[in-house]
């Protein structure tokens, strides 16, 4: 109900009303507001957030959900946890960015049925990994540089940004 699972009271049962279950952030994860399934993707990874970019540590990072929201077969679930993650990293570093949670991303890119919302959130990912990990990637994402979407060409650009920081 608007009453239960609109916006303030999601964020009030998000971030104020104790210990929030697995089950409870599936439900939001599904949610059809972005801004609730990007907050909720958050509270995956410990951390409180708001709809105007506010943040705040929030509990423990859920390794086992994190990974099963990448891997859901929803393209919205998906993007907002990769969403959350890229937008994590630009604050602090965070034990849900992994090996694997790169490789997705990679995966993500290279895909021709992913959705371009998903890519762009996996290419933005992309970006945190070393020199040494996007080298062999740079061909997968130099087509993208010329993509018709502007905002895929900027993911793009943030996806090679090792390589191209590299002083080797």
């Amino acid at each position: 109900t608007l009453a239960k699972d609109g916006s303030r009271p999601v964020l009030h049962r998000l971030h104020d009303s104790g210990d929030v279950s697995d089950a409870l952030l599936r439900q939001y994860m599904h949610h059809q507001d972005h801004n609730i399934r990007f907050v909720a993707a958050n509270k995956v990874l410990g951390v409180n957030s708001g709809y105007i970019g506010w943040r705040s540590r929030g509990g423990k990072v859920r390794k086992e959900l994190v990974m099963e929201f990448l891997r859901s077969k929803d393209p919205r679930v998906r993007r907002a946890m990769f969403a959350a993650i890229y937008d994590t990293l630009r604050f602090e570093k965070t034990d849900a960015f992994t090996r694997e949670v790169f490789d997705l991303a990679v995966q993500a890119v290279k895909d021709p049925a992913e959705s371009w919302w998903v890519k762009d959130a996996a290419m933005q990912i992309i970006g945190y990994g070393s020199a040494d990990q996007v080298v062999p990637l740079v061909d997968l994402l130099l087509p993208y540089l010329t993509h018709e979407e502007n905002w895929l060409k900027n993911a793009a650009l943030t996806a090679l940004t090792p390589v191209a920081a590299d002083e080797r």
